[in-house]
């Protein structure tokens, strides 16, 4: 059997208790058969193409000016909403390279679009200006991520070519791309800048990068407990965590110790792990999209959950592309194919979804990929220098546990890093645990995909 001393504590209610084999079953039918209770949210209003001058109902971004201005970047043209009244900008009546935007941002009363194939736009109200390939040091006409390093006065840009750094008052552009197996700075998807002013990008199929200005760092599922190589947006919090909403296994959050911790359909209220934004209101909640399975609401702290989707609410639509707060209990949400919607929650609820403690991968022990595909090789590895003393610590055997703590496999080992080729197990989540020479034992959770 699993010790006890390796089991994760459940979060239930305000008492954490130690799981037994009783209670990883409850918890099992509880994730997959209870409904989310308590939910006060309510979809205010629904602006789409039948109801109201937005041009397309694939709303992709959205922009809040400080004035309570709402900018919409669709498949068709962009759009302004203030006061209840409208402004459409599109290739035909303004200097929009191109209908199809991707990403928005705002610096004072300054609207920076991004576009599909016309690079970037900037309308400061009076004028329009543009930069492509062929007018700037732009490396892709199609950008994608939009951020402001305040500390330097340069605007960065995420293109599907690289990246780009572009300074306004000199106009000088420097441009970033690589394709190598440890590090590849193509396909950016989203950007934000941490307090120390070091870039977070978010890629596609290349992981996480952060770029201090000098040198760079990645973190993709072979070197980290990052569990997805595709990361639709990157969100950075006061506390110094990056938050990253990917494209095929949930939320993972990055700390300021290097500690991942995951939550998926497998730990958490989640019930798709196809996500696409993550954003938080100014209580701090978190506002995650999915790509099917419509809107989450986490109070993280509480461990209290609210789901919105179209059975359960006038969600127009379960695709989620992005939600932005203009206040504490008033979201605009963007969807894929039903225009946008404003939803009020007020105060957040108490008796909601009480999530378990999500997957906190150990600092010390390092495993990847994971998740795993079934019957493939798992690599580990160890951190001596975080071992809490300087005893020998030398790993002499890894197991692997099921939930209801049956030893499944063992590898005696004399050293990590080390390959272990696992047999063929049934889906589901499992535990690795180390025991070193010393006594220390480690322990980190493991999901074995089909």
């Amino acid at each position: 059997m699993i010790p006890t001393t390796y089991l994760l504590p459940l979060q239930i209610g305000s008492r954490a208790r130690r799981c037994t084999k009783h209670y990883w079953y409850v918890v099992c039918l509880w994730l997959l058969c209870s409904p989310l209770v308590g939910q006060t949210a309510t979809v205010e209003l629904i602006y789409n193409t039948s109801n109201s001058p937005l041009p397309h109902n694939q709303a992709n971004v959205l922009a809040l000016s400080s004035n309570g201005s709402l900018w919409i970047g669709t498949e068709e043209g962009l759009a302004q909403l203030f006061g209840g009244q409208w402004q459409i900008y599109n290739t035909n009546n303004s200097g929009l390279t191109d209908d199809r935007v991707r990403s928005l941002a705002l610096q004072g009363n300054t609207i920076f679009a991004g576009t599909f194939i016309g690079g970037l736009c900037l309308y400061d109200q009076a004028t329009w200006k543009t930069y492509t390939t062929l007018t700037s040091g732009l490396p892709d006409n199609t950008v994608r991520g939009i951020a402001f390093n305040n500390n330097t006065q340069t605007v960065w840009l995420g293109t599907t070519g690289g990246l780009a750094v572009w300074q306004p008052a000199d106009d000088v552009w420097t441009a970033y791309f690589v394709v190598s197996p440890s590090l590849s700075i193509n396909n950016l998807n989203h950007l934000a800048f941490d307090a120390q002013y070091t870039a977070w990008i978010a890629t596609l199929n290349a992981g996480l990068i952060a770029f201090d200005g000098e040198g760079f760092q990645s973190y993709k599922t072979n070197n980290s407990g990052i569990p997805d190589n595709s990361i639709e947006r990157v969100m950075i919090t006061p506390d110094g965590s990056k938050w990253l909403a990917t494209t095929f296994h949930g939320l993972a959050r990055l700390d300021i110790d290097e500690v991942w911790t995951i939550w998926d359909n497998t730990n958490s209220p989640l019930t798709a792990n196809e996500l696409t934004t993550v954003s938080r209101d100014p209580a701090g909640r978190l506002l995650i999209g999915s790509r099917t399975a419509g809107l989450f609401i986490a109070d993280i702290d509480s461990g209290t959950w609210l789901h919105l989707d179209t059975t359960n609410s006038n969600l127009p639509n379960n695709r989620i592309t992005q939600v932005i707060a203009d206040s504490d209990s008033t979201l605009w949400v963007a969807t894929h194919g039903g225009g946008i919607a404003r939803i009020h929650y007020g105060d957040f609820p108490t008796a909601l979804h009480i999530a378990p403690t999500p997957s906190k991968l150990n600092p010390i022990l390092n495993i990847y990929p994971n998740p795993i595909a079934n019957g493939t090789t798992l690599h580990l590895r160890i951190d001596t220098h975080k071992l809490p003393d300087t005893a020998p610590n030398i790993p002499t055997t890894a197991i692997l546990y099921n939930l209801c703590g049956a030893e499944v496999a063992r590898q005696t080992t004399n050293n990590l890093p080390t390959d272990w080729q696992l047999p063929a197990l049934p889906q589901g989540l499992y535990y690795v645990c180390v025991a070193t020479a010393n006594g220390n034992m480690l322990r980190t959770p493991l999901f074995i995909g089909q």
